[in-house]
């Protein structure tokens, strides 16, 4: 059996661990990031493991799916259930909480901060996305209450947009995804406008789009306008063409005159530019070439960051450019995880199809051989897959039986 063979094999057999049946407040099925997380609903771990379930019921035949426990029935019931908790979790204004749990440390923990008026980072931008995934698979787009997912996204637009950018920022560095994004972590609140944020809320803003216009409402048009004016935001502010790459942005500008003693110093000539780019290369910066946002003349160079071993390492793509120096393989014992280099199957796959989104194929494929090396020897070697790697050796970092983003690899293998 090739390393290609081993790893579809392990994760077909593995990924019923994801299932969760209802338990207290979440009353219904769900979908987790397997072990290491076994009784808590992620937001965008579980739209990466409904992702790949969803592909995985389009591209095997029925029978190999039954035969891992994988029924069509059961997958759906997850998916469904994952966004209809997450759903039923939001409160009166919008919010709905990144993480959900009916028992131990996050039960109700982020929904009582937030009723207590303090600004909390709520569902990562991907609710959206596997609702219209999940009814684009169905044909079917009334399984979910359309008015809580449209208030979760206003949320989004009242509280987290900065106008004079037309981009959207963290409150805080706080269960933001990536935990230790250099260009949020560490950061003050309200300050980060960061590239994976919105990056993703504009995939978010269409999928909302088209789940509305697929329902006859006359909705759609305001969020696919949102979502043009995010892609405009990206492309004018975002980009660095010095640098010819994307950056997360500093919000931290004062455009008020100072006055001291009765005289307003700065009135004559403010600055007028509302942000300033916080150049620290991670896999973020390669984003909008996943959302097919990035003009055809910017490609190239944006590639060319890529060559070499400040990305590209044996085992896969590094999440921090090895030349910053926050760079560190630090096997962090809990929270936050670490994304400042070690190698993740999400961050390469992101890069891996924003590669073939512009048909750099070469270097695509490239990335494909690293992830089959890692995952398919790391199988071989210890019989588990992991949450993070060191990227130049290849050995593991934390929670053996970890499949979540991981289990993208069989999308990547199918994509040859």
């Amino acid at each position: 059996m090739d390393k290609r063979d081993t790893i579809e094999d392990y994760l077909l057999r593995h990924l019923k661990e994801t299932f969760h049946d209802p338990v207290g407040s979440l009353s219904n099925p769900f979908l987790v990031p397997g072990a290491g997380y076994p009784d808590e609903l992620w937001g965008w771990d579980a739209y990466w493991v409904g992702h790949v379930l969803l592909f995985a019921l389009s591209f095997y035949e029925p029978s190999v799916l039954e035969g891992c426990g994988l029924s069509r029935k059961e997958v759906i019931a997850h998916i469904q259930g994952t966004v209809n908790n997450f759903l039923n979790a939001e409160d009166r204004q919008g919010y709905i909480p990144p993480v959900l749990s009916d028992k131990g440390l996050f039960a109700g923990f982020f929904a009582k901060l937030s009723a207590a008026g303090l600004r909390m980072n709520q569902h990562s931008p991907f609710l959206a996305q596997l609702t219209e995934e999940c009814s684009l698979f169905l044909d079917d787009y009334r399984w979910f209450d359309l008015n809580r997912l449209v208030a979760y996204l206003d949320k989004y637009e009242q509280t987290q947009l900065h106008k004079p950018t037309g981009l959207y920022y963290w409150h805080n560095d706080l269960l933001i995804g990536v935990d230790n994004n250099p260009t949020v972590f560490g950061r003050p609140d309200d300050s980060s406008a960061d590239i994976f944020l919105n990056c993703f809320l504009y995939r978010e803003l269409e999928s909302l789009s088209r789940i509305l216009g697929k329902l006859g409402d006359e909705r759609a048009k305001t969020y696919k306008q949102r979502a043009s004016s995010l892609s405009d935001a990206i492309n004018r502010v975002m980009y660095d063409e010095r640098e010819g790459l994307y950056f997360s942005q500093d919000l931290l500008v004062d455009p008020s005159p100072k006055e001291i003693g009765g005289i307003a110093f700065h009135s004559a000539f403010a600055p007028s530019w509302g942000c300033l780019p916080i150049k620290i290369r991670f896999f973020g910066c390669f984003l909008p070439l996943y959302c097919r946002l990035v003009p055809v003349d910017r490609v190239k160079r944006m590639v060319s960051h890529l060559e070499g071993d400040d990305f590209l390492a044996r085992y896969g793509l590094r999440t921090l450019a090895k030349t910053e120096r926050m760079y560190s393989l630090f096997d962090s014992p809990g929270n936050p995880s670490n994304w400042l280099g070690p190698s993740w199957t999400v961050a390469t796959y992101l890069v891996y199809n924003g590669l073939r989104n512009y048909r750099e194929d070469d270097l695509a494929d490239r990335l494909l051989e690293k992830t089959i090396d890692l995952l398919g020897g790391g199988l071989e070697n210890g019989g588990a897959l992991y949450e993070s790697y060191d990227p130049d050796d290849g050995h593991p970092f934390r929670h053996p039986g970890f499949l979540s983003f991981n289990a993208l690899a069989l999308e990547m293998i199918a994509d040859e």
